[in-house]
């Protein structure tokens, strides 16, 4: 009998929970593109991805290539021989072969359409049917098939055409290869019977199997080279290299679909049946209640499902299970709690409505209206005990074992969480605490909460002036006042098992308190769908975060976190997240427009992201999109780039990052697909490309070369023309300016230098008499000291110097040659007249060539006539020598004068003894002569005069001259 209460109770709900059924319905999650997203048809036949990662739709009405983000729609007016396109297909070369309606053929590529008018080889393909088939080998051979015949395309262009297979006349229907890598096609001989066909690229039959079982020829497939198909009666047959299959066929059937290997889709007009063939097993139902002609998979893992009438959908995952729920069969209610309370989860909407669902049969257990209102709203349930569950709503606190008592129905429930023994409750005037017999007292009044959380007996509410702390010994703080995150309007609260408090705000992201500091601040920057927040879960170490813009999953570790978002474009119902509740990987998300159940466990958002230019428009025309390199006029300078990131898991959610290289060095960040440059100046650019996806996922950087030319006073050889010119013009001034101050400048130069010709020669005409009458002298001496036989040698030798002083003499630099020779004639002399009282020598260094080396005439005379005259005439012995000498330092020709003589001192003792002897001028004229040559010379004529002596008794005199090397060289 102690049990009899509780089975009561349980008829009792049992009873009340199924008084009231509702419409109900589950579904996968379904991204739709119709006419209104510019879909060029809702009849939609066939669908392919080519190698650049666009998507192709043939429509009744055009095709269409879709990038993720447009639609771009091809029609007769862009080349297509009729508008109703049946097929398409994708070859090795990236052509996409469009297969029309009529009897004609075309094919897209590199931006623009040929067809049988404006194409050399589609010429050649006399197309007598509409074509049903095009495939190609490992080769390259293209094979089309129409009803009456084959034609075979070779990779050198060779069209090979046939209407009879080994003589004979066929009616075909569907054309493959096989596993050997020929062509193949199912074929009809009339009256004879049904056949498969194989043959090569030149249309030669390699084997032909007639079918024992005549089947539908409309309906048969090479689905691929490992696996074959046709209708037979009530079966399809599935032909596998694993072995041969048969399948019950749906009463509504239309097609098949190869989605990858061995799966396929079964198409209806009820829907699409998938079926593993390797298992033998239709394992999923999708698009129920819709005619769909074709289904493939793109490159991503999305699946696409073409229809008769109503456009197309994508799935990105048949993990995601969709609820709806509706008390009329039209109206979707809205669901705004949701809770997994033992089996059953049990969905809070509005309009009394409460809802329960078993996940492992995906069906509804029960529906439960409360009565007394039908404006109540369900927005938190909470389990309380094992059998106590409490309803939070927009009139009161409900508890399920008496659900027609409203507690406090004045109230209007915020949020629901369990301190203790009690509940803790949020709600337009405050906090409340409700003891289990739901009994109220105030914990908070007098303020507008949103939500509430006990955490070490504190209790944190939030408001729309931000958060506040409530302590055990009741006082309250606003901690807004220290921490500015603080003060926005807080929107939820959890805490977490290691104590971190995770607040949600409405427009600062999510904030982790912990200890008293704020560890994380996590906005939408860093990763978040929106940093307005509506609700957070925990589960575990994992956050989840539901905003006004999708769900958030966020891991922390330590000082790092990762965020994985979910959209509706992955599935969810809609991106306005509502309630959440997760058990295990199992996640339950409650939106305006339903409920979406997936196993985070099992979701892969693994995506790629590929960039790709759609059109180049500049100077007035469209450029190809792979157009690079190319150049603007400089009067045509404003240019456009259409682009497009692919990834169609992210619906458009893409961002780009561009710079303009020749331009600006800096990145851009834009959500637009086309980019403007208006008035472009004249240079080199290069414009850089690059795609980022939802998930972060980057692509490959494009880069498009290309430049501006030049004006015409910008071109280098209009410059360098420009600089030249002027080079001239500056030259020929400069040069005039130039040649006029030179010839001022030789003007005086002449003058100056005929005034020191003039000088010169004044000097040396008063020096020539001054050497003549000294050598007369030393005849008269001669002779009277000497014979006349003696006297007449040295007369002769006397006038050859002569005529050498007078030949020299006019001169203005003569060799060193010349100054040797005629001072050794000098020296004989007078080494004769003194009866060979002292020697000579002239030495010339190595590195002196006497013919190349210059020096004023008879400069050096004077100093040897003084060497003799002053210096070893006075000697007491015939050991006097006289020394010339000629080297060359870094800076000058060094001449030297040198003798043994008695020296400066004494040989003026001697001339104040005979003051009349020794009346000379040649000294002092050849100074005036230096000095004369110094006065046009940067680097003058130096004179140096020593006194020898050994042991401080005098040992002759030394006179060295140095001769600037730029003046006594032969180039001067």
């Amino acid at each position: 009998m102690r049990y009899w209460p509780g089975r009561c109770l349980r008829i009792w709900l049992l009873l009340i929970f199924f008084s009231s059924f509702t419409v109900y319905a589950q579904e996968y999650s379904y991204a739709r593109y119709d006419v209104k997203d510019g879909l060029a048809g809702s009849v939609v036949y066939h669908g392919v991805e080519d190698q650049e990662g666009f998507l192709w739709f043939a429509t009744e009405t055009g095709v269409s290539r879709f990038d993720g983000t447009h639609f771009r729609n091809f029609t007769k007016a862009d080349g297509l021989p009729d508008n109703e396109i049946i097929k398409l297909f994708v070859d090795s070369k990236g052509r996409v072969w469009m297969m029309p309606f009529r009897n004609s053929i075309c094919y897209y590529w590199k931006g623009k359409i040929y067809n049988q008018e404006n194409d050399s080889l589609l010429k050649r393909i006399p197309v007598a049917d509409n074509i049903r088939d095009i495939v190609e080998d490992r080769q390259g051979s293209l094979l089309f098939m129409d009803l009456m015949a084959l034609y075979v395309v070779s990779p050198d262009q060779q069209v090979t055409i046939t209407k009879k297979i080994d003589g004979a006349v066929f009616g075909f229907s569907n054309a493959g290869l096989v596993a050997s890598g020929h062509f193949a096609a199912f074929a009809e001989m009339q009256n004879v019977g049904y056949y498969s066909l194989a043959f090569d690229a030149k249309l030669k039959l390699i084997s032909k199997e007639k079918l024992a079982i005549p089947p539908m020829m409309s309906q048969c497939n090479f689905l691929s080279p490992d696996l074959t198909t046709y209708r037979n009666g009530d079966r399809l047959l599935f032909i596998h290299q694993s072995g041969q299959r048969a399948v019950a066929l749906p009463p509504d059937f239309t097609n098949l679909s190869v989605i990858r290997d061995s799966l396929c889709a079964i198409n209806t007009s009820n829907g699409t049946y998938y079926y593993d063939v390797i298992n033998n097993k239709v394992f999923r139902h999708a698009l129920k209640g819709m005619n769909v002609n074709n289904v493939f998979q793109d490159k991503e893992g999305n699946n696409w499902f073409l229809t008769a009438g109503t456009g197309i959908y994508r799935v990105g995952s048949f993990e995601f299970i969709n609820y709806t729920f509706s008390k009329n069969n039209k109206d979707h209610l809205p669901v705004f709690s949701v809770n997994k309370i033992d089996s059953l989860v049990y969905v809070g909407s509005e309009k009394s409505s409460l809802f329960a669902i078993d996940p492992k049969t995906q069906s509804k257990r029960f529906h439960y209206e409360i009565k007394g209102s039908v404006d109540i709203k369900i927005t938190s349930i909470l389990r309380y005990s094992p059998k106590r569950i409490f309803l939070g709503t927009n009139q009161g606190v409900i508890d399920l074992r008496q659900p027609d008592r409203h507690r406090s129905s004045s109230i209007n429930v915020k949020s629901m969480h369990i301190d203790g023994n009690e509940l803790l409750i949020s709600l337009q005037t405050g906090v409340l605490r409700a003891t289990a017999d739901l009994v109220f007292s105030d914990l908070v009044g007098y303020t507008r909460s949103t939500c509430s959380f006990v955490q070490n007996k504190t209790c944190y509410y939030g408001t729309l002036k931000g958060l506040y702390a409530l302590d055990s010994t009741g006082k309250n703080t606003w901690l807004g006042e220290k921490e500015p995150l603080f003060r926005s309007r807080i929107a939820c609260i959890e805490g977490a098992p290691d104590g971190t408090l995770w607040i949600g705000t409405h427009g600062d992201g999510l904030i982790g308190y912990k200890d008293g500091k704020v560890r994380w601040s996590i906005r939408q920057q860093d990763g978040l769908t929106s940093d307005i927040c509506r609700n957070v879960f925990i589960a575990g170490n994992e956050v989840w975060l539901g905003t006004d813009r999708g769900l958030n999953r966020i891991q922390c570790n330590n000082k790092s976190y990762t965020i994985t978002t979910f959209s509706a474009a992955d599935g969810l119902m809609s991106d306005i997240i509502n309630a959440i509740h997760v058990e295990g990987s199992q996640v339950y998300v409650g939106t305006p427009a339903g409920l979406t159940c997936f196993d985070a466990g099992k979701i892969t958002l693994n995506s790629s992201c590929k960039m790709r230019v759609t059109g180049i428009q500049a100077s007035g025309q469209v450029w190809a999109a792979d157009t690079a390199g190319f150049s603007l006029p400089p009067t045509s300078n404003s240019i456009r780039f259409d682009y497009v990131g692919i990834s169609y898991r992210s619906a458009g959610d893409i961002t780009y990052r561009y710079r303009l290289l020749g331009l600006s060095d800096d990145w851009q960040t834009t959500r637009e697909t086309f980019l403007n440059y208006l008035a472009l100046p004249s240079g080199v650019y290069e414009l850089q490309l690059m795609a980022t996806n939802k998930f972060g996922v980057a692509s490959d950087m494009i880069r498009i070369p290309f430049q501006v030319e030049k004006l015409l006073w910008e071109k280098t050889w209009f410059r360098i023309a420009a600089l030249i010119f002027a080079w001239i013009l500056i030259w020929i001034f400069v040069n005039a300016r130039i040649k006029r101050v030179r010839r001022q400048n030789d003007e005086k130069l002449q003058i100056s230098n005929r005034m020191t010709e003039l000088e010169q020669m004044a000097l040396k005409a008063q020096m020539n008499p001054h050497f003549i009458f000294n050598s007369l002298n030393s005849v008269q001496q001669y002779v009277i000291d000497k014979d006349l036989l003696g006297a007449n040698k040295f007369i002769t030798e006397f006038s050859r110097l002569i005529r050498l002083t007078l030949d020299i003499s006019s001169r203005t630099k003569i060799n060193i040659y010349e100054e040797i020779s005629y001072l050794a004639t000098y020296l004989e002399l007078e080494k004769t007249k003194f009866e060979d009282k002292f020697s000579y020598t002239v030495t010339v260094a190595p590195d002196i060539d006497p013919f190349d080396w210059f020096i004023p005439p008879m400069i050096l005379q004077p100093y040897v006539e003084n060497s003799i005259r002053h210096g070893v005439r006075y000697r007491h012995d015939k050991g006097g020598h006289i020394r010339v000498s000629f080297k060359l330092d870094q800076y000058y020709l060094i001449c030297m004068v040198e003798d043994n003589g008695v020296g400066r001192e004494k040989a003026g003792q001697y001339k104040s003894d005979i003051p009349i002897e020794y009346q000379s001028k040649g000294m002092t004229l050849t100074a005036k002569r230096i000095e004369m040559l110094n006065k046009n010379s940067l680097i003058p004529v130096l004179i140096e005069i020593e006194d020898l002596e050994i042991n401080n008794i005098p040992a002759g005199t030394r006179v060295t001259l140095r001769f600037p090397l730029d003046n006594a060289s032969s180039s001067n």
